[in-house]
C-alpha cells in the first residue's frame, strides 16, 4: 500500500471515531494505526497524533480539558492543509462549548 493510500485510510478511521462506544477506542485505534504506520515504515503526521491526544481526552476526562487540545489540532492542521481533520476539530469544539453553556462559542 503507497504513503498515501496508508494516511488516507487512517484519515478515515479518525473521523470514524465517534461512532465507536467502545471505553478504549482510542487506545485500540492508537495501536491500530502504529501497526500500519510500522508496516509502510511512514510517520504519522503531527496533526493525527494531535487529534487522538485530542479525542482520548475528550473521552476519558472533563470535556472542557480537551479544547486546548482540539485548538492545538486545528493549528497544526491548518499548517498542513489539513481541512477534514480541521473540520472535525470544530465540530467537537462546538459539542464541547454547547455542551458546557458557551453557545456564543459554539
Amino acid at each position: 500500500m503507497s504513503k498515501a493510500r496508508t494516511l488516507s485510510l487512517i484519515l478515515t478511521k479518525l473521523t470514524r471515531l465517534q461512532q465507536s462506544t467502545k471505553h478504549d477506542a482510542v487506545k485500540l485505534l492508537r495501536a491500530e494505526i502504529n501497526q500500519m504506520i510500522s508496516a509502510e515504515s511512514i510517520q504519522l503526521p503531527g496533526e493525527y497524533s494531535s487529534f487522538l491526544n485530542a479525542y482520548d481526552i475528550y473521552r476519558s476526562h472533563t470535556i472542557e480539558k480537551a479544547i486546548p487540545y482540539f485548538i492545538h489540532c486545528q493549528i497544526l492542521c491548518s499548517s498542513n492543509s489539513n481541512m477534514v481533520l480541521h473540520l472535525y476539530c470544530d465540530v467537537h469544539l462546538g459539542t464541547i462549548y454547547s455542551l458546557i453553556g458557551q453557545y456564543h462559542q459554539a
